[in-house]
């Protein structure tokens, strides 16, 4: 049995908006432990050690590529720009390697991605997802969570 256009169109936008849920929930989870370790920390008395987070891991212990963290930040984000892209990925501890830093990193990824398709910029900067044609995240692509499903 096919799904009509209309459909799959509804159920993407309602998996975009389920990730957008994910971020928020995963960010209100970091404030709160932060608050707890410090807290906790103040009333034991105990010095914390240099709180350096992690690297985002996918499932499995995997990378999370920053193409396809780039591309969940903006799709959950209210204003999109590059600043608050570098900046969400520098509170989440993302590392990257080579002797090129974060924001450019950023900045030429948001380039290839216009390039593809995948993202729209307006005159003010702000960046919109414009759907994927071809799986740019390096994950599983949304046709394909849907075939799972069904």
């Amino acid at each position: 049995m096919a799904l009509s256009e209309s459909v799959l169109s509804e159920l993407e936008r309602e998996l975009l908006e389920l990730r957008r849920r994910r971020l928020q929930i995963d960010t209100a989870i970091k404030g709160l432990k932060s608050v707890l370790g410090a807290e906790r920390n103040r009333v034991t008395g105990r010095a914390v050690a240099a709180n350096r987070p992690l690297a985002k891991s996918g499932g499995a212990g995997r990378q999370v590529s920053l193409r396809a963290r780039i591309l969940e930040i903006i799709s959950a984000a209210a204003r999109p720009d590059r600043a608050l892209v570098v900046e969400q990925l520098r509170q989440e501890g993302f590392r990257v390697s080579g002797a090129t830093s974060l924001p450019i990193r950023v900045s030429h990824e948001l380039s290839r991605l216009r390039r593809a398709g995948a993202l729209r910029k307006d005159r003010s900067g702000l960046l919109t997802v414009v759907g994927r044609t071809r799986d740019l995240s390096g994950g599983v692509r949304p046709e394909d969570e849907l075939a799972a499903v069904s």
